[in-house]
């Protein structure tokens, strides 16, 4: 899920330490930001499943996982239509389904952070694999 070519380019620059750094604000925030998205869906609290679900998604753009991006960008357009059409009527069902699919790409993303982590702190993580 993680395009590691992409995650490459984008972090050939930083110090290791820096990269470590950023993979573990994820791996100890994304339960929580979870969490904060199925209470929202739960107490029908469009404003703030809005600003959570928009957050996690700019959290997520920086890892190179377009499949969890686009997961999360599409959820976030149904919780602006409902709040930009004024519809009372959420289905909850139809939340709680997407927000399990969501669940299991952003997990797996953090799984195949973990990995990178570990084999950067190996030095088996090969920044520029032609070079």
């Amino acid at each position: 899920m993680v395009d590691r070519n992409n995650f490459r380019e984008t972090y050939q620059i930083f110090d290791q330490d820096v990269i470590i750094e950023i993979i573990n604000i994820y791996i100890d925030e994304y339960p929580e930001k979870l969490e904060k998205l199925a209470r929202n869906i739960q107490e029908r609290d469009l404003k703030s499943l809005r600003f959570n679900v928009h957050n996690l998604k700019g959290v997520l753009s920086n890892f190179s996982a377009p499949e969890a991006f686009e997961m999360i960008r599409n959820f976030e357009k149904m919780v602006v239509d409902l709040l930009e059409g004024n519809i009372q009527d959420l289905d909850e069902t139809v939340f709680e389904n997407q927000l399990s699919e969501i669940k299991t790409a952003v997990i797996k993303v953090g799984e195949e952070l973990k990995t990178i982590k570990q084999e950067m702190e190996k030095g088996e993580f090969n920044f520029h694999p032609n070079g």
